[in-house]
């Protein structure tokens, strides 16, 4: 569809009281001229187990980067998007609500505190300045990501990471 169609569409949603993910943006084959211009979204799915174990087009972080380097705040989400039962637990969203309730969850998802993943459980993440610093279940390595060059990757010793810290540099916005 023309980006005003889908424009039409996520405010009809968001009218109705849904929020709005742009789903599978790789697998889609999608690009920016047809997305770039929608706001009032939750989220991009940055990554999509089937799409990934299916058609190996479930990564889509660079799709995501691309909102945040336009200067708009939105987050990422993972999913199984399961079809078949080979499709489950290959990406999650872990929310961090008050409670187990819809309104708990929702009001989580829409002040961003959750992590999307589809590997390493996320344990803690603390932010001080330019400063954040993560503590995981075992990994191979921690990426920490800028609108800058040069984002580095904490290995581990003997190739298992725990817990990674970085410095974002000062000209960073995300």
């Amino acid at each position: 569809s023309r980006p005003s169609e889908a424009q039409d569409f996520v405010d009809m949603l968001r009218g109705m009281g849904n929020e709005v993910i742009l789903c599978h943006p790789e697998w889609s084959h999608t690009n920016w001229a047809d997305y770039g211009q929608l706001r009032g979204l939750l989220a991009v799915e940055a990554y999509n187990n089937v799409c990934e174990m299916e058609d190996a087009t479930g990564y889509a972080q660079a799709r995501w980067d691309e909102f945040l380097r336009a200067g708009v705040r939105i987050c990422g989400v993972a999913s199984d998007d399961c079809h078949r039962a080979q499709h489950v637990m290959g990406g999650w969203v872990q929310v961090y609500a008050e409670a187990l309730t819809q309104s708990a969850i929702m009001d989580a998802l829409m002040a961003g505190r959750f992590y999307a993943s589809n590997g390493p459980e996320i344990h803690r993440i603390a932010v001080e300045g330019r400063r954040i610093s993560v503590a995981c279940s075992p990994c191979e390595r921690v990426q920490f990501v800028t609108d800058r060059i040069g984002n580095p990757a904490v290995y581990g010793e003997q190739g298992v990471v725990y817990e990674a810290s970085f410095t974002a540099p000062p000209q960073a916005s995300y």
